[in-house]
């Protein structure tokens, strides 16, 4: 792997915390970020699967994960039924075969547009 990639996050981690009486959005609206990082998990068969990019954007819901901002994110699964649902905390999630193909091609400042 290239010096663009990082490795984490630890498989032992937190809970994502969200801000007393906010709830998680839904469907999210027409945004433009772009890709900052991108995590190799300890464990590709947990909940973000084999890779997760972080994106420049973070979560107005959840406002620390793992010691860290809430950021966006882009990873895959350990539940392929939860793709396209509204399971997430704010992340989108991908298949691990569509996750594994994009960490081969994409480098870190790609444009991304997420539309609801």
């Amino acid at each position: 792997m290239d010096a663009q990639h990082q490795y984490g996050p630890p498989a032992n981690a937190g809970p994502r915390r969200r801000r007393p009486g906010q709830r998680v959005p839904r469907p999210l609206p027409a945004l433009e970020f772009y890709l900052t990082e991108l995590l190799r998990p300890a464990d590709p068969t947990g909940p973000w699967g084999p890779y997760a990019f972080g994106l420049s954007g973070f979560s107005d819901v959840i406002t620390q994960f793992n010691g860290a901002n809430g950021l966006i994110g882009l990873h895959g699964v350990n539940r392929p039924d939860l793709v396209g649902t509204d399971a997430s905390h704010g992340c989108i999630r991908l298949r691990n075969a569509d996750i594994e193909k994009l960490a081969g091609i994409l480098p870190i400042g790609t444009p991304i547009s997420i539309r609801g």
